[in-house]
């Protein structure tokens, strides 16, 4: 009888282990396709897979490096886990220091190094009421205004982090938060979102696009009064 009973828990086991490869194995291929749609905005697309199932993207747009990576992030455990949305545009930027703009920062922000940068600034005018804003050098920041076009997916919307640094741009979105229930009971970060709007990831770039032309023509003014 004890044979019988331990050859059935072996099978159980078995069963269970499969199921469990199984469920994560279409957990990764569903997650893959997060970002299939952005041949329709990248030129030259490659993809590099990374360990949560998401798959990052870099190609060019407009001529210029792109890269777009999903985070999941859990690292809050008071709170339902978020998947970020990063979009970074390399290369260098007419600025002397590094301009960090967060969202009800909490200092925990997997994804950023917001709270290694030195100096807290007061929010400007016109900007988010939920703002922060950090620098590596207060006078080295450029004209605040300039960053006005760029700020109405961060009034109410779901616009996380604007980063400009002297080797480049990024903005970091939530593109969608784990479902309740499957977290609450299974401490499971399942995300409901199959498949970003291409178009959703071409505004993006188009905005760090754009404020790269206008910082060059800030720098190339004030090189010109001086």
């Amino acid at each position: 009888m004890n044979e019988f009973i331990a050859a059935g828990l072996t099978v159980l086991a078995g069963w269970f282990a499969w199921r469990a490869w199984r469920d994560n194995a279409q957990l990764t291929a569903a997650r893959a396709q997060l970002l299939s749609g952005l041949g329709q905005v990248l030129d030259d697309v490659s993809e590099t897979p990374l360990p949560s199932g998401y798959v990052k993207v870099t190609g060019t747009y407009r001529g210029q490096p792109a890269i777009i990576e999903p985070i999941v992030d859990t690292l809050n455990v008071r709170k339902l886990p978020v998947l970020w949305l990063m979009v970074t545009v390399p290369g260098p930027v007419p600025v002397r220091a590094s301009f960090d703009l967060m969202m009800r920062a909490t200092g925990m922000e997997v994804f950023s190094n917001y709270r290694d940068l030195n100096h807290t600034i007061d929010t400007p005018a016109g900007f988010p009421e939920w703002a922060g804003i950090r620098t590596d050098d207060p006078a080295g920041l450029p004209m605040p205004e300039i960053f006005a076009p760029y700020l109405a997916r961060f009034h109410d919307g779901p616009g996380k982090e604007l980063l400009v640094t002297p080797k480049g741009l990024r903005m970091v979105v939530m593109a969608d938060q784990a479902d309740r229930g499957g977290y609450l009971i299974f401490r499971d970060a399942r995300f409901g979102v199959a498949q970003l709007a291409p178009d959703a990831v071409r505004g993006m770039l188009d905005d760090l696009h754009a404020l790269r032309c206008d910082l060059e023509a800030q720098s190339e003014n004030q090189a010109v009064a001086s």
